[in-house]
């Protein structure tokens, strides 16, 4: 309920500064001063929201409820107005826009009354005893089963028990639900590890860590008498560091939710060389690498062998045979739940208690093909209480995974636009909104809500990838539709020429049409909607839609309250070529546009007015052309963060787009400009008529894909902040020497064009480089810059000559020879290894994308 009110209120917030934007130029006439105190409203709101707790009374829960609902429908009144004002349609005044506007403000204002008015009688303050994951269990301390954890546990043994004298930290990581706890408990009880040391210790922090109790629990146990004192928290500490100096001790710290809470902490256990552990308990990657940065147990969620074992211990305690009718049912049971470990001991549970009946099992094998864990309600408990303790400025953005699927490959930039796009991410003050919102994602990884994946190697740019488990995905799906969490659509994908597509998110085979009121007003006057998106939108049917429409057999809708439009349009041999409409700028809020358009005559042309979208951030062109800028009333597009065309740009457009971060543009552009793009830090371009690019290229870079002509000496002189590097040389001119300082340079790919017969050589510092790949070289020798690499962790060979092979392989010995086993060299996707008796190869069936 919360989240959708703020959900709505964040994006309401940022087109009313559009809409001041759009008075400015004088596009349209507004009331600057009423629009400023609806924006006050709007910013009360959105910071009493901030700071609500999780439990609200009935009296707040009303005029909460009803906040989306006004938000809705304001916006439908705040864009028909505007729209009326852009076609240029004739108006008698703007009284009753006023009159309605100062209606919105009036509601808003009640509703600020009568939450202030609720807010300190009727919210109750979180209970402090509330049962947390931590201290939630199935069973009892020191009954719990740990089954597929097996070398989680010897490597974290051997961590306790090695000859290191000084104090070792080693954090267990994992979402909740998975076991952190289970495995820690395992452990401390093993009557190995309890001889090992002469002090065993457990804490449990929590959420809401309380340190003087933490100090006087430990005080307690080690005493063994109740700690009742009244010293303050160094007092404590001191006391407890005192006990503990001379002694070998062993401690977990169970739950354990922010560095803070550890650092307070990790002041006051002694490290004096007398081989004692800490065991760390976490869900957050941060707080992991804070305790220890390289003792680290990740936990993973167990393979079908392992869930079938932990499920079968759990209904028959180990103590008979599972029927073979029941195993097999039972089999697939434990392979829908997932892999975690609550979820499988709540099944079991759950089945222990049955009849042993093989229709039942079915039934729950038919429930738990979908959703593990419904029933015994343990593992959604668990995962449903880490949603509710998030910060609402996450909510929206974890409730927006609901748009993926199961075991998606999630791209984390296009995730990113998208939040942005629906005006999600709540703006830093100090940070750029596209930093702010990595900084969101990174926190939802580090409380394992979100999983991050593997860095792919695409395009010329290091792409990330995270993906959602499957129980958490139905999380997001549930509670999004408890808050009803779009009202108006934001997003459309639809498709010209198919009369199947749903206008809205594009799904096949649509049946259903609803009526439409469009902007201008044409011949269309329905179009197509899928039942779901009819159900997410409630407002669907209110809205107004621009009509892109060329002739009767191309016209599709687009929804006029959309910030993120993915446009697929088709234009046959034989059909007239489709010019794109001028309505377009209609669409004022919107931020994202991509637009693939496939032909086989001539490219799609955009009109002029493109460039007067102050709005724009993202801007995708597939066989479009994006227009030269008018010279009358020039706009710069302050807020343009990504350009990709496949168009070759002056000065003119270059002067448009100041503050551009991304551009991906063919031919070579004009490289006096280059340099004035202080905030850039993604290029992919052709850059053939210079060897020195000392004074072209920005500072900021990051990510830099050329296309290159071959000069006996190019020179990129020191880029401080690149961290990928890919160059194409594409012309034949003779051998070169490529010189640069690229202190940051993580990955480097050297490719050149087949049968091109040249020489390559490198004098480059980069002295933090973790992976090389070569592609097309011929007598290539490893220089010695690479020679000295203290972090290099593989080289990547793809069609490269003899020469250049063995000299790979020839530093690959030489490493070995010296101790360095982690280094990984790769010919044509073969991993060649070392052995005493020289080079050998395997097949190691390895996707190493070059």
């Amino acid at each position: 309920m919360a989240v959708a009110a703020y959900a709505s209120l964040l994006p309401w917030e940022e087109s009313l500064d559009r809409l001041q934007q759009l008075h400015d130029t004088g596009r349209i006439v507004i009331d600057k001063e009423q629009v400023h105190h609806l924006q006050d409203k709007v910013r009360t709101l959105i910071q009493f929201l901030e700071v609500l707790p999780e439990t609200l009374s009935e009296e707040i829960r009303t005029p909460i409820r009803e906040i989306k609902t006004v938000v809705a429908e304001a916006i439908l009144l705040i864009d028909a107005e505007v729209f009326d004002q852009l076609d240029g349609r004739k108006r008698d005044g703007m009284s009753s826009f006023t009159q309605n506007l100062n209606g919105v403000i009036g509601n808003l204002e009640s509703m600020i009354l009568d939450m202030n008015a609720n807010c300190i009688s009727n919210i109750s303050p979180k209970d402090s005893t509330q049962t947390s994951p931590g201290s939630f269990s199935v069973m009892s301390r020191g009954e719990r089963r740990v089954v597929g954890f097996e070398e989680k546990i010897s490597w974290t043994k051997s961590k306790l028990t090695n000859h290191q004298k000084s104090l070792q930290c080693i954090p267990i990581v994992g979402m909740g639900g998975i076991g952190k706890t289970t495995l820690a408990e395992h452990i401390f009880n093993d009557p190995v590890i309890k001889r090992k040391f002469d002090c065993l210790l457990w804490c449990t922090v929590s959420r809401h860590y309380n340190l003087r109790q933490i100090l006087q629990s430990l005080l307690t146990s080690l005493l063994g008498v109740e700690d009742k004192s009244n010293e303050e928290n160094r007092e404590l500490g001191q006391r407890l560091y005192q006990k503990l100096y001379s002694r070998k001790y062993l401690i977990v710290v169970d739950d354990i939710w922010s560095i803070d809470a550890w650092n307070s902490l990790r002041l006051f256990l002694p490290d004096k060389d007398s081989n004692s552990r800490v065991i760390v308990t976490t869900r957050f990657s941060n707080v992991a690498k804070s305790v220890s940065s390289h003792n680290t147990c990740t936990m993973n969620l167990l393979d079908e062998k392992s869930s079938w074992e932990l499920l079968y211990q759990e209904i028959f305690n180990g103590q008979q045979d599972c029927p073979d009718d029941l195993e097999t049912i039972g089999r697939i049971i434990a392979k829908n739940c997932k892999g975690l470990p609550l979820s499988l001991v709540a099944i079991g549970g759950l089945l222990s208690k049955s009849s042993m009946a093989l229709e039942f099992w079915e039934n729950v094998a038919e429930n738990t093909r979908e959703k593990a864990g419904q029933d015994g309600e343990h593992c959604m408990k668990v995962l449903s209480w880490s949603y509710n303790c998030l910060p609402i400025h996450l909510k929206p953005l974890f409730l927006y995974f609901r748009n993926c699927h199961e075991d998606e490959k999630i791209d984390v930039e296009e995730m990113i636009m998208r939040w942005i796009a629906e005006g999600f991410v709540k703006p830093m003050s100090t940070k750029l909104i596209e930093d702010a919102a990595y900084e969101y994602m990174k926190d939802l990884v580090d409380r394992n809500l979100i999983l991050s994946k593997e860095h792919d190697l695409r395009y010329g740019e290091v792409r990330e990838y995270c993906g959602i488990h499957d129980l958490l995905l139905e999380l997001s799906i549930n509670e999004s539709e408890k808050e009803s969490f779009l009202l108006i659509p934001r997003a459309s994908n639809p498709h010209i020429n198919n009369l199947t597509n749903c206008c809205m998110c594009g799904a096949h085979d649509c049946v259903g049409r609803m009526d439409i009121s469009l902007v201008p007003k044409q011949a269309m006057s329905s179009l197509i909607c899928c039942e779901s998106c009819r159900m997410a939108y409630p407002h669907l049917g209110k809205s107004k839609f621009v009509n892109f429409s060329e002739s009767g057999q191309n016209e599709l809708a687009v929804c006029s309250t959309t910030r993120r439009l993915a446009l697929f349009l088709e234009c046959a041999e034989g059909e007239p070529e489709l010019v794109f409409p001028l309505p377009i700028f209609h669409l004022w809020n919107l931020q994202v546009l991509y637009i693939n358009y496939w032909t086989s005559s001539k490219p799609l042309i955009l009109p002029v007015e493109i460039w007067d979208m102050q709005q724009l951030r993202h801007l995708t062109l597939e066989r479009a052309i994006l227009p030269e800028p008018g010279v009358k009333n020039p706009i710069v597009l302050q807020q343009i963060h990504t350009l990709r065309c496949m168009q070759q740009f002056g000065k003119v457009v270059f002067q448009r787009i100041p503050s551009i971060k991304h551009l991906c543009i063919e031919g070579t552009p004009d490289e006096d400009c280059l340099a004035g793009f202080h905030q850039l830090q993604v290029l992919r371009t052709s850059l053939n008529n210079r060897a020195d690019f000392t004074d072209i290229l920005p500072l900021s870079l990051k990510k830099l894909d050329l296309e290159l002509r071959i000069f006996k000496s190019q020179e990129f002189g020191h880029l401080p902040n690149l961290e990928f590097l890919q160059l194409y040389i594409g012309h034949d001119e003779g051998d070169c020497v490529i010189l640069g300082e690229f202190p940051r340079l993580k990955v480097f790919k050297l490719r050149k064009k087949p049968r091109g017969h040249f020489r390559i050589e490198l004098d480059i510092d980069f002295p933090n480089l973790e992976k090389l790949v070569l592609r097309n070289l011929e007598e290539f020798e490893i220089p010695p810059c690479i020679e000295d690499l203290p972090i290099l962790r593989s080289i990547h060979l793809s069609q490269c000559d003899e020469i250049t092979i063995k000299s790979a392989e020839g530093l690959l010995e030489e490493q070995y020879s010296v101790g360095n086993d982690t280094l990984q060299l790769y010919v044509d996707r073969e991993l060649i290894q070392v052995s005493d008796c020289g080079v050998i190869k395997r097949e190691p069936n390895l996707p190493i994308l070059l």
